[in-house]
């Protein structure tokens, strides 16, 4: 997703496939990178917890070291603690670790997660928090995203979500079905969507042109920002009214260089004014003409410091946001990453699941029944390799391995290389409709051809 100068997300590309894997993602995301000419550098990619785009991200960019750091959607992260702290004893923790994503400074970031630790009954709890939440915090934690203005804007990757929702209602689909027309069904309905999008890009420009939002009777300097800024500028100062009602008490902030210096959200994200310095102006007097009148911008927000504003834009909108370079960071020495190899058996770990996942749904659209013995014939291989070191006394040589997972695009599947160890009879799957190819691929790798 791109997003122009009007803060309209523009899909960039698009990636169709049958079946999704890291290795078919990685290979979409080179070949991405190389119609840009080698001009994307992709620094902070942002995706959902998703162990198959994760891993996808490493493939594809690994080699360029272009990558700093892989960030989580904080929406897909508060939804995650919801559904793992859902309970009234665990309410606490959730509140705590809530929290740790919005905090600005690490340190606050490490003793709510202590908090959440300490709030939790259960043993497996607290090892959930450490390993998942704690040692990874530089990923989902918004005091990593201090150093850039576009890393606090986008946030989440609704932008992505949206278009996805919108290709689904194009094709007249609802959440968890599964599409019954060809590519060339596909094809209509990207054109149609991205058809929808150049329409809404075009109502952007006129509007640049043509309009002004109300707040510009106010303050008339503020006619010189696109109209998308002045939008922005003018729903942080509708919170004034909201401030006022609430008695709220009246912000106090220092002059700096000729602007006002505030560090809430809104300030770090877009550098221009907030509603604590909008508080602040209407509390500040007027200057009135002979007739009694007051003047305008005759405030705290004179039409020097909308010159100072304006001046920061650049004479553009959004995308001057992209062109500021952003602040390199020191990675605290008490962060604790794991070793390369550690991470990958954990994507490698976290692709499975998600493709078994994904298969058990299909089958449940599909036949019930088909999704229950599907369920029978994993427990009974997962049961069948737990069982193995009790049964033979040692693990089979890793140079062979046991159940490597077939790449290909039909669903998941495991198969046995070989039968020589005294193992329990691994179940036959193939009555439940899932083929079984004549050959099988080491673990994660693309089929030739």
């Amino acid at each position: 997703m791109c997003r122009n100068e009007a803060a309209i997300w523009v899909p960039g590309a698009n990636c169709l496939v049958e079946t999704e894997n890291s290795d078919i993602l990685a290979v979409a995301l080179r070949k991405i990178y190389q119609w840009s000419r080698c001009q994307w550098k992709m620094e902070y990619p942002l995706t959902d917890n998703s162990a198959i785009e994760k891993a996808a991200v490493r493939k594809a960019f690994e080699s360029e070291g272009h990558v700093k750091q892989h960030l989580l959607c904080t929406v897909h992260s508060e939804r995650t603690l919801r559904r793992r702290f859902r309970s009234q004893e665990t309410h606490i923790a959730y509140e705590h670790m809530r929290h740790a994503i919005r905090v600005l400074s690490e340190t606050e970031c490490i003793n709510l997660c202590n908090l959440a630790i300490t709030a939790v009954s259960t043993e497996s709890d607290r090892r959930y928090i450490q390993q998942e939440w704690l040692e990874t915090r530089q990923s989902w934690a918004m005091f990593a995203r201090q150093h850039n203005q576009l890393l606090l804007q986008a946030t989440s990757s609704n932008a992505c979500e949206a278009w996805h929702g919108r290709l689904k209602l194009g094709s007249g689909l609802r959440k968890g079905d599964s599409a019954t027309h060809g590519i060339y069904g596909c094809v209509r309905t990207v054109h149609d969507c991205a058809h929808d999008v150049d329409n809404n890009i075009l109502a952007a420009q006129m509007d640049e042109r043509t309009r002004h939002t109300t707040l510009t009777k106010t303050y008339p300097s503020l006619k010189r920002f696109p109209f998308a800024v002045q939008k922005t500028i003018a729903l942080e100062e509708k919170k004034v009214a909201i401030r006022l009602e609430q008695d709220m008490p009246l912000p106090v902030r220092e002059l700096s260089n000729g602007l006002f210096v505030c560090y809430c959200l809104f300030s770090r994200r877009y550098q221009l004014p907030c509603q604590h310095i909008f508080h602040m102006d209407h509390a500040e007097p007027r200057a009135r003409d002979t007739l009694g009148h007051e003047i305008l911008e005759t405030g705290l927000l004179t039409p020097q410091m909308w010159g100072i504003y304006e001046e920061r834009l650049n004479g553009g909108g959004f995308e001057m946001y992209e062109k500021q370079p952003g602040e390199e960071i020191l990675v605290p020495t008490t962060i604790v990453r794991p070793s390369d190899n550690k991470t990958l058996r954990v994507l490698r770990l976290g692709e499975i699941n998600e493709r078994i996942r994904s298969t058990f749904y299909r089958l449940e659209e599909q036949d019930p029944e088909s999704s229950s013995q599907f369920v029978d014939a994993i427990n009974n291989l997962i049961t069948t390799i737990i069982c193995l070191p009790t049964t033979t006394g040692n693990l089979p040589s890793l140079s062979t391995p046991l159940f490597p997972l077939v790449a290909t695009p039909s669903p998941v599947l495991f198969t046995v290389l070989g039968q020589s160890h005294s193992a329990p009879p691994i179940p036959d799957i193939s009555s439940i409709g899932i083929p079984v190819p004549s050959r099988t691929l080491s673990p994660l790798s693309a089929p030739s051809g």
